[in-house]
C-alpha cells in the first residue's frame, strides 16, 4: 500500500523529529521500511510495503545516481518491465528490480512526457533539485489518491487526508463529499 507525506515551504527546514512523527502517523501503510528526507524547503516522510523488490535498495525516498531527483511512490506500474527495457536500450542501468527506480529513471530521461507511458495505479512526488520543483502525478483514474494541502505558504501532498490533521483542522466540504460518494 505504501504512503507518503511531502511538505514544501520556502526555505523552511523540517526537523527530523517532526518528519519521524509524520512517518509514524502513516506506519499502517507500510510495515517493511520507512524513510525521511529533509532539505531546505522540503520535508518528506514515507512508509513502504515491499512487494516487487523487497531489498533495502528499493527503500524510499529514492534518489537517482546523479542526486538531482528524489521520488516517493505509492502504487504499481504494470508495464515497468517493458519501460525498463526501453530505458536500458537508451543506456540506462538499474540497481534494483523495483518499478520505483524505473519511474525515477524514466522521469529523469523524458521528464513529464514519461507519465503517459505509465500503465498502472500510482501517485507520486518527484523532487528536482536543479529546478527546485516538486512534481506530483497520479494515475488518470485516481485509484491511488494524491491529497493536496495549501495553507499560507505551506504546500503539502499526501497519500491520505488525515496526514494533514496535525497541521490544520480538517473540515468537510459538502460538495466534495457528495462527489466522493458518487464517484
Amino acid at each position: 500500500m505504501c504512503g507518503f507525506v511531502v511538505l514544501c515551504e520556502g526555505a523552511r527546514t523540517f526537523s527530523s523529529f517532526f518528519l519521524k512523527r509524520l512517518e509514524a502517523e502513516i506506519s499502517h501503510r507500510g510495515p517493511d521500511s520507512g524513510g525521511i528526507l529533509s532539505e531546505p524547503g522540503i520535508g518528506i516522510a514515507f512508509r513502504r510495503l515491499a512487494i516487487l523488490d523487497t531489498s533495502n535498495g528499493s527503500d524510499q525516498p529514492m534518489t537517482d545516481r546523479s542526486g538531482r531527483y528524489s521520488i516517493v511512490f505509492n502504487g504499481e506500474i504494470y508495464n515497468f518491465k517493458r519501460l525498463r527495457r526501453e530505458l536500458e536500450d537508451t543506456g540506462s542501468s538499474f540497481c534494483t528490480q523495483s518499478d520505483t527506480e524505473v519511474v525515477l529513471e524514466g522521469y529523469a530521461r523524458w521528464q513529464k512526457k514519461f507519465f503517459p507511458k505509465l500503465e498502472g495505479m500510482f501517485s507520486l512526488i518527484i523532487l528536482d533539485r536543479h529546478t527546485q520543483q516538486v512534481i506530483g502525478a497520479r494515475d488518470t483514474l485516481g485509484i491511488k489518491p494524491l491529497y493536496v494541502l495549501k495553507t499560507g505558504n505551506l504546500l503539502g501532498f499526501s497519500s491520505e487526508m488525515r496526514s494533514f490533521s496535525s497541521l490544520v483542522p480538517l473540515e468537510v466540504d459538502p460538495a466534495a463529499l457528495s462527489e466522493l460518494l458518487v464517484f
